[in-house]
This record gives structure tokens, C-alpha cells and sequence, in this order.
């Protein structure tokens, strides 16, 4: 009779360096929030962005939050925030949106689109920087902010990103409360 000693047997454990495994993609514009900080992100061209306020949250009203794990967050390697003017612009600086092409000016902190080519061709050799267009909306007035003219005294809002004349006393005492601000036409023209 024979006697086999069991051996010992160990394990083989094999590395798997540089492979992400199981790793979801997220379609654009998918709302993301970890699980641990309860941050809100959304995909933007591929990319994780994070919301920066409740204000850019509502944009995406009535689309789901998908809770994921703080890894799935940790995965994506670069990050850029919405909204958040992490950048200061100077009084004077030009823009182009790289979605449209149109140039705008800086003024009082806001970017103010330059109307016609012929406008443009006066400021011809300044540097103009180019920026995605969420960057130019982020420097625009929001929806129900109040704008008077200047010139003519006329009191707008903005809806829906376009100006809307208050023609009576009894519709501009629906925003009772709320700051007016006075700006140009050519701030004007932008809505």
C-alpha cells in the first residue's frame, strides 16, 4: 500500500495591471452621484463634470441620479467644473465660442457678443481666446434676472434666455425684491 501525503497546494494569483474591469461607460449628459460624498456629476463629451450648484442641477430636471460607487467617480481622469468661473476673465477680454464662432467682449463681467464682423475687424490683432460655449453661457444673465437700459430706462427679464419687456407696473411688482440691473443696448442685444 501506498501513502500519498496531501501537499500543500497554494494558490496562483494573477495581477492585472493598467485593465479596468467591469468598468461602466456613461452616456452624456447621464447624472452621476457618489455614494460616499454625495456629489452630483454629469458626463459631458465623455468626461466627468462636476454640477456645480443647484441652479446648473436644474437643467436636468426630471432625469434620473444614478448612485454609483466613489470608484466609478475615481475612474474618470479628468474633471472639469460647470459653471464654476475658476478662470477670472479681464474687463475687455475677447472670446470665441467654439460651437458658433461668435466673438464676444467682457464687459462688467459679462460676456457681451459682438454684433456684426465689421464690429469684429476694428478689434482685429487683439488675442482672442477660444472656449467652449458653456463657458460664455456661464458669464450670461439668468433666467429672471432684471435688466434696465441705460439709454432708455426700460426694464426687461430674462426668460428662457431671451429679454421680455415688463410694460406695467403691476408685472414688474411681480419680482418685488429682486435687484434690477442697469446695463448697455449691446448687452441687450445679447437677449
Amino acid at each position: 500500500m501506498t501513502v500519498v501525503k496531501d501537499e500543500e497546494v497554494k494558490p496562483v494569483i494573477e495581477k492585472t495591471v493598467g485593465q479596468v474591469l467591469g468598468f461602466k461607460t456613461y452616456a452624456d449628459g447621464t447624472l452621476l452621484r457618489s455614494k460616499i460624498t454625495k456629489r452630483i456629476y454629469v458626463i459631458v463629451n465623455g468626461k466627468l463634470a462636476k454640477i456645480a450648484n443647484l441652479k446648473e442641477l436644474a437643467k436636468y430636471a426630471g432625469q434620473p441620479i444614478i448612485d454609483v460607487d466613489q470608484n466609478v467617480i475615481d475612474t474618470y481622469n479628468e474633471q472639469i467644473v460647470l459653471k464654476a468661473k475658476v478662470v477670472e476673465y479681464a474687463e475687455g477680454d475677447f472670446f470665441r465660442s467654439k460651437t458658433t464662432g461668435k466673438i464676444y467682449i467682457m464687459v462688467n463681467g459679462k460676456m457681451v457678443l459682438i454684433p456684426s464682423p465689421e464690429v469684429s475687424d476694428k478689434y482685429n490683432g487683439r488675442t482672442i481666446l477660444d472656449v467652449e460655449q458653456n463657458v460664455i453661457d456661464s458669464y450670461s444673465y439668468a433666467d429672471g434676472t432684471l435688466l434696465r437700459s441705460l439709454t432708455t430706462k426700460r426694464i426687461y427679464v430674462i426668460i428662457d434666455g431671451k429679454k421680455v419687456h415688463i410694460v406695467s407696473l403691476a408685472q414688474l411688482k411681480k419680482y418685488a425684491g429682486k435687484k434690477i440691473v442697469d446695463v448697455t443696448e449691446d448687452v441687450l442685444r445679447n437677449y
